[in-house]
């Protein structure tokens, strides 16, 4: 089993990968799907300027648009 750092890592090193990702992270206490363009330390940043905390990742996957 993959942690949330290691599918995170593998989202932005895929060939597909060139700007932006659509995910659907599931959280804590929902689910949502976002378009990621970027990640620091703790947070990964989406199209529409959200902050997800990545310690409140719970699941991550890449979604075919």
């Amino acid at each position: 089993n993959r942690t949330i750092l290691q599918k995170i890592n593998e989202i932005f090193s895929s060939p597909n990968y060139v700007y932006k990702a659509n995910v659907e992270i599931t959280l804590k206490d929902k689910k949502v799907t976002k378009r990621i363009i970027g990640r620091n330390k703790d947070f990964l940043i989406t199209m529409d300027n959200t902050l997800i905390p990545i310690s409140d990742i719970v699941d991550i996957k890449s979604v075919k648009k």
